[in-house]
This record gives structure tokens, sequence and C-alpha cells, in this order.
């Protein structure tokens, strides 16, 4: 027997008792041989503040949101060192054509779903013209994923336009229901394997790392939205 899923939009209640179900609980790869990233020196961490709509330094002790996504054949916006200071001055994000890539504004909008203030996206957390930023950044990427609080997944699409379906944009795949005798009888939609198996997003070359590291993953497909802990 399976669930109804909503056809254009997202049960956030649904999908916090998910994150609140498993919250706190052990590393999804943790065992005998695991061994615990140092911790970030988060005093230099940039990330996306979605109460500011601007780019920021992360508090030491705050917790943020990872994206794991595909740029396609590139951003229409990213942090470089010219710019930099407008992309920190409060409100950035909500002027008109200073707006990200479709799919980062989506994960600004779980991050405030889910009760969440910082959001680490590489375009603009990392100044792309710098090579001691870029080098720094690389070099700590499994930390960045290993900490962080949740890990969004946009395995929908083939570029940072495509959106995360069911925040901005209507999904693009719906079961197929009747009634029957009161009854409702519903297609099964293709499972988490699947879906994100054969994702573009899946062929990445630094997809591996990112779910590998990641504590929680919250996973959107053009069907359905997918929690692993």
């Amino acid at each position: 027997m399976g669930r109804i899923t909503k056809p254009d939009s997202i049960d956030w209640d649904h999908v916090k008792s998910w994150i609140s179900f498993c919250g706190g609980g052990a590393h999804q790869n943790s065992g005998s041989n695991w061994k615990t990233p140092r911790q970030i020196s988060l005093l230099r961490m940039l990330a996306i503040d979605v109460h500011t709509a601007c780019v920021s330094a992360i508090p030491q002790s705050a917790e943020y949101v990872a994206l794991s996504y595909q740029w396609g054949t590139d951003q229409k916006l990213k942090l470089k060192i010219d710019n930099k200071a407008r992309l920190e001055t409060p409100g950035f994000f909500d002027t008109e054509g200073c707006q990200p890539s479709r799919t980062i504004v989506d994960a600004m909008e779980v991050v405030r779903r889910l009760g969440h203030r910082y959001l680490w996206v590489d375009a603009l957390c990392i100044i792309q013209d710098s090579q001691e930023d870029l080098d720094q950044n690389v070099n700590m990427m499994d930390q960045i994923y290993y900490n962080a609080a949740l890990t969004i997944v946009a395995a929908a699409g083939v570029n940072a336009e495509h959106g995360l379906p069911g925040v901005s944009v209507a999904r693009t795949e719906h079961q197929i229901r009747t009634v029957v005798d009161g009854i409702t009888i519903a297609n099964m939609l293709e499972p988490a394997a699947g879906a994100i198996t054969f994702s573009r997003w899946n062929t990445r070359g630094w997809t591996y790392q990112e779910r590998l590291l990641s504590k929680k993953l919250l996973t959107f497909t053009d069907s359905q939205v997918f929690y692993h802990c």
C-alpha cells in the first residue's frame, strides 16, 4: 500500500516529521573505520543568510544547510572579488535582476520552511576568481558537507535553472488516480533508488563525495521528495 502525494506542492509538515524522526541520530555511514573530519573553521566560511537575503559569514555556533546541484553550462550569478561587497549587502538577492539561479532561490525557500537560516552554495559562497579561496574550499569540501545540518539535493533537471519541483515550480510527473467504490487507487511513482540513480545529478564527479559525507539528504526529483539519514 502506498501514499497519495500532493501533485503540485510539498507537505512541509511531513518533511519536518522525517527530519525530526531521525534528528540527532548517528551518521548514515558511521562505522568502526569511520573517522570524523576535522571541524571547519566557520569564522571564514560564507553562506547565504536567507533572513537578510545576502551573503555573510556564518557565526561559529550556527547550523547551515548545504546544496548539492548541477550548474549546467554556467551560473548567471557567481561570487567574485569585484562583486563580493554588493552580495554582502542586506537585501541584495531581493533586488530586481540580482536573484541567483532558480534552484538556489528554491533552496533558500526550503531553508526558510525548515526553520534554518544559512545556506551554503558553492557558486555564491566561494570567490570564483580567487585561486586561494577556491583551493581552500575545495580542500575542505568533505568537511563542508559532513558538518551541514542537512544537504538539499537537486536531482531534477539538467541545470541550475530547473528549480526544485514542488517549491516554486510544479512537478512534471504526477500520480494517475481514480476512485472506485469510494477507494482512491493511484499508480506507484518511481522509488527513490531509480529516480536518484538515473538522474543527471548522479553523473556529477562531486556527487559521490557529497552524498557519502552528508548526514541527512533531502532529495528533490520531478515527482517526489525523498529523505535519507
